[in-house]
């Protein structure tokens, strides 16, 4: 029987829309909790100063090194018949299906999705690590996958 595999690749594109997604979220939670930090401590500084600056520009430096560093994006997501697989860089997470127990999507910003997995309890990548296509077939499988253990379930 021939094994089916799925491969989806990001592109450089989307790494680096992936990556400055996470980057403005990250920014703009670190203004609110240092405005609302100022204002109840009703400090005269609203608590943006240059401390603020160094802060944001510490992410950009590594978005900059993997735009150059990589020519393509940093993640790999293979799906066949034996079980899923994310590459990142050099790392390997790798389950098979009979260890699937679910997905889901964080409730705030930046998104991630979450594999639930008995193995390594979660693996967790950027919502948009893949385009919209990729995402549709990977939510695609794996609710295939979800539907067959149901139904496993259902005929015990």
């Amino acid at each position: 029987m021939e094994q089916t595999q799925i491969e989806l690749h990001q592109s450089k594109y989307q790494d680096m829309f992936s990556r400055g997604y996470e980057l403005v979220c990250y920014l703009l939670w670190g203004m609110v909790i240092t405005v609302a930090f100022a204002w109840i401590t009703r400090s005269e500084s609203t608590g943006v100063d240059w401390s603020f600056f160094v802060y944001a520009l510490g992410p950009v430096l590594p978005m900059i090194y993997f735009g150059v560093r990589y020519k393509s994006g940093t993640k790999t997501l293979i799906l066949n018949d034996e079980g899923f697989t994310l590459l990142t860089y050099n790392e390997k997470s790798q389950f098979s299906w009979s260890d699937f127990r679910n997905y889901k999507i964080s409730r705030s910003h930046p998104y991630d999705i979450i594999i639930l997995n008995s193995k390594y309890g979660k693996t967790e990548f950027s919502y948009y690590a893949f385009d919209k296509q990729q995402r549709q077939q990977l939510f695609e499988i794996l609710d295939a996958k979800l539907n067959e253990r149901r139904s496993l379930f259902e005929d015990d």
